[in-house]
């Protein structure tokens, strides 16, 4: 903390600050058209994209509102799914505190210091596996949840409460 302020107190900081500043504008000025054109084009395969993947999943609903086997194989692994992401969010709040609990020998193999190896590798790596599955776990309940909606819809049956 103490390097950072003595850094702001430095005057040949804010002048790369500034310097870099201007030279950004600069270059994102000259990109602009650009960048726009590529965004542009992007945006309509990134459309067709988009419904290509809708017409694949309302395939995949109308699969599952026809084969009743089908759809308790995927509410199945939507549950799975969930109980995964809540083990993995349980394991990512807690684990900080039980590896800093945990005892640390001296002659290990293991030489990098521990609170290091939590904060910079362990714990991003764990964040960024929790919110894959939960990425997954999202994804297979939205179809689960639509699928029923629509099977109740077909067979006229009353909303669940």
């Amino acid at each position: 903390m103490e390097d950072i302020a003595n850094n702001l107190k430095d005057p040949s900081w804010w002048f790369t600050a500034f310097f870099v500043a201007i030279l950004a504008s600069v270059i994102a000025g000259l990109l602009k058209d650009k960048i726009a054109n590529l965004i542009g084009g992007l945006s309509s395969s990134l459309r067709a994209w988009k419904e290509k993947r809708e017409k694949e999943r309302e395939t995949i609903i109308d699969a599952l509102v026809n084969d009743s086997s089908y759809l308790n194989i995927a509410l199945f692994r939507a549950v799975v799914a969930l109980i995964l992401f809540a083990i993995s969010v349980v394991i990512y709040s807690t684990s900080p505190v039980m590896l800093s609990m945990a005892p640390q020998e001296e002659d290990t193999v293991f030489t990098v210091e521990r609170g290091k190896f939590i904060w910079k590798v362990f714990m991003p790596a764990l964040g960024t596996f929790t919110a894959y599955i939960g990425f997954k776990t999202t994804s297979r309940l939205s179809v689960v949840f639509k699928t029923i909606k629509k099977y109740r819809e077909a067979h006229g049956l009353p909303k669940i409460p």
